[in-house]
């Protein structure tokens, strides 16, 4: 399976990532993964940094509305 490295991640984007796999149960890298099979499979034209970058759409971060669409 395709691997891939990320290097020179900024810590905050770090901490903020691993905190939304505990809010999610899961394990960073699995947390990291899921935000890119979503983002890879989206119909609308995807932007890296607006997946990874927390955006408020309707009072909800991005994570949050990601978590809400694995229901």
């Amino acid at each position: 399976m395709p691997q891939i490295l990320v290097r020179n991640l900024s810590e905050r984007a770090h901490n903020a990532l691993r905190r939304q796999a505990v809010e999610h149960h899961t394990s960073l890298e699995g947390e990291v993964r899921s935000i890119l099979e979503t983002a890879a499979q989206s119909t609308d034209e995807f932007v890296l940094p607006t997946m990874v970058v927390p955006k408020r759409r309707g009072g909800k971060t991005l994570a949050q509305l990601v978590s809400e669409g694995r229901r």
